[in-house]
């Protein structure tokens, strides 16, 4: 007798299959877990498989397609009552193998990566255009955007450079005379760097207590490691990871230019200090916990936490004055800093700074630089098995540091205003067909088909007022750009002014020279000096109703 709940299962899948290659997207968001890279110090629990030949790189001039019901990402080979997954992401699955430089890979990954080829191909063509005239028309965001990623991609200027990049604030860190000079120095690091390796993290977030307000965050740090238990725990993985991570400390060291000796005892040094600040920082479980994350002072209260760090100095450093309201997420943290700048050598914290300073900028540095800082922490760590492309690195920093400007390109490019059009008149088609979708409903009451329509009239409502909103704002960048037209004008003007009042100050010089010369000769030559002197009068004059004339010209043009 055959089993009743199964011949059911199987009634139903073949009933809905139509409606089941929907769930094959949700399904596929899955895919991060069942396809993730091992790290290096650990064994895949199960191989990935991986592709045959490598496709070639090359940029994208438009984007994908990519439908949103795709059968081929089925595998219709599974049965469906017994590997529900393997029915609807097989296939998406074996057509998609993990690449190479990724530790993750899904279907969201997979739109990342087209999206930024598609960027590349915007960037490519701002950057590498021979022609001059194109170059020429460039708007200041393309120039921006393009400049930017065809330096980043000029690798042989980067090896070129070597470590040099680095030596303006290597010479700031030898130059500390005093502990008293840290607070102005690590200010400056945080704005260069923007990275929380560098003792702790200072920035703004929403105040916890109240959504309306933004305040200054002073968050735990100073760590190369993830989190904490990568220096707490002491089980045997712990420990070969905190040996691979001291010698790649060492190894950075090396290349600083320190010899092999040296670089050694740095790295132990940078160690020990990493692990005492490691266990005054919460665990990951805690730092869940928003209550534990939220210790609202004022400066006062700061200053107390670490007495022998002088905020005073270390906030106007970075440009904030009259700060008085702060969130010190992990107070005893900054307790423990404190008693770090007690016992540490002005050596040891420079050696600190210098391992973190390298740190945060090895990934744009020469391929040395980039290849250890990749060889542990993505390859030891995370188990990713290659470098990404230059290209994918350049992309996603000019996406990450010139995003907005990236992103007038980007839509301008693939939301035109053709597509804008076509998709506003597919939504009122749709908003004209549920209206009389709604009156024909015979089971739906006067009243309620009243609300309905209503409710859908308000929809659109909104829609218009967001249009109207866009055009009212592409109007104030217009008048703000014929502002600075005019304010630049104005500025010309000035200059003008400046050098033609310059000139008649060089004509007075000269006009009083010849009247002091004239003191020496005689009373025939002082006549001819008196005659010299008047045509030099009127020519001051002349020039100067000119150059007023001039100036009012320029201004009445400007505006």
């Amino acid at each position: 007798m055959p089993n009743h709940s199964r011949l059911l299962t199987r009634v139903i899948v073949n009933a809905l299959k139509p409606l089941l290659v929907f769930t094959f997207v949700a399904s596929a968001a899955m895919l991060a877990s069942a396809q993730t890279a091992a790290p290096a110090t650990t064994p895949a629990a199960k191989p990935v498989e991986k592709a045959a030949a490598k496709p070639v790189d090359k940029p994208l001039t438009a984007l994908p397609y990519t439908p949103g019901l795709d059968v081929s990402a089925m595998d219709k080979t599974a049965d469906p009552c017994v590997d529900f997954y393997q029915y609807t992401c097989g296939g998406w699955i074996k057509n998609n193998p993990l690449p190479a430089d990724q530790a993750k890979w899904d279907v969201y990954r997979k739109l990342a990566e087209d999206n930024q080829r598609f960027l590349w191909g915007i960037l490519e063509s701002l950057a590498a255009n021979s022609n001059a005239a194109a170059m020429a028309s460039r708007t200041v965001a393309q120039q921006k955007t393009g400049d930017y990623f065809a330096a980043c991609m000029d690798e042989a200027s980067v090896e070129a450079r070597a470590a040099s990049p680095l030596q303006p604030y290597l010479a700031q860190i030898n130059g500390m005379q005093s502990k008293a000079d840290l607070p102005k120095l690590l200010a400056s690091l945080h704005l260069v760097a923007a990275d929380e390796g560098l003792f702790f993290g200072f920035g703004s977030n929403q105040d916890f207590g109240d959504s309306s307000r933004v305040i200054a965050f002073a968050n735990s740090g100073g760590l190369g490691l993830p989190d904490r238990d990568y220096y707490t725990k002491d089980d045997e993985k712990s420990k070969t990871i905190r040996a691979q991570y001291s010698a790649h400390v060492a190894q950075m060291f090396v290349l600083l230019g320190d010899s092999a000796d040296t670089a050694k005892k740095s790295a132990e040094r940078v160690m020990a200090i990493e692990t005492s600040l490691a266990k005054a920082t919460l665990t990951r479980v805690d730092k869940r916990d928003p209550y534990k994350l939220f210790h609202k002072m004022n400066a006062k209260g700061l200053q107390s936490l670490t007495p022998d760090f002088d905020w005073g100095v270390y906030l106007p450093s970075m440009g904030l004055k009259n700060l008085n309201t702060f969130n010190v997420t992990e107070p005893k943290f900054y307790q423990a800093f404190n008693q770090q700048l007690k016992v540490l050598s002005l050596d040891d914290i420079k050696t600190y700074l210098r391992w973190h300073v390298a740190r945060a900028m090895s990934p744009y540095l020469s391929n040395r630089f980039v290849d250890e800082n990749f060889a542990f922490f993505s390859k030891t760590l995370r188990g990713v098995p290659e470098l990404k492309p230059r290209w994918k690195r350049c992309v996603a920093l000019v996406d990450g540091q010139l995003g907005e400007a990236l992103g007038q390109e980007f839509v301008s490019r693939a939301f035109s205003p053709a597509l804008k059009e076509k998709t506003l008149r597919m939504t009122q088609q749709i908003e004209t067909a549920m209206a009389a979708d709604i009156k024909s409903l015979t089971w739906m009451s006067a009243a309620t088909k009243a609300k309905a329509q209503e409710k859908l009239a308000a929809e659109a409502k909104i829609r218009d007022q967001q249009r109207l909103v866009q055009e009212a704002q592409a109007r104030e960048r217009e008048l703000l750009l014929t502002f600075e037209l005019t304010k630049e004008k104005a500025r010309l003007a000035t200059e003008a002014q400046g050098r033609e009042q310059q000139r008649l100050a060089e004509l007075a010089r000269q006009q009083q020279a010849i009247q002091v010369a004239a003191l020496t000769k005689s009373a025939d030559a002082k006549v001819a000096i008196y005659v010299s002197g008047f045509f030099n009068h009127l020519a001051l004059t002349w020039a100067a109703a000119t150059s007023t004339f001039a100036l009012r010209q320029a201004v009445f043009v400007g505006k």
